[in-house]
């Protein structure tokens, strides 16, 4: 079922699945190691703060009422 954080969910991994194809250019390009790694970890963070509380959340509580 489709929850109304699904969304929210949605549009923040698609920001983070761009930020991650600038990582893979960076790579290929052969950027320096310490830009590398900031564009990585923001972006892993990124992806960290999308979904845990939103997703999680609201479906834990849905799925206990059957919806």
């Amino acid at each position: 079922m489709k929850h109304e954080s699904h969304v929210d969910v949605a549009k923040r991994l698609k920001r983070s699945e761009g930020r991650l194809r600038k990582v893979i250019r960076m790579i290929e390009d052969g950027r320096p190691c310490t830009e590398l790694a900031l564009w990585m970890i923001t972006s892993l963070c990124r992806v960290r703060w999308a979904v845990p509380g939103r997703l999680a959340g609201d479906c834990r509580g849905r799925q206990a009422d059957g919806r």
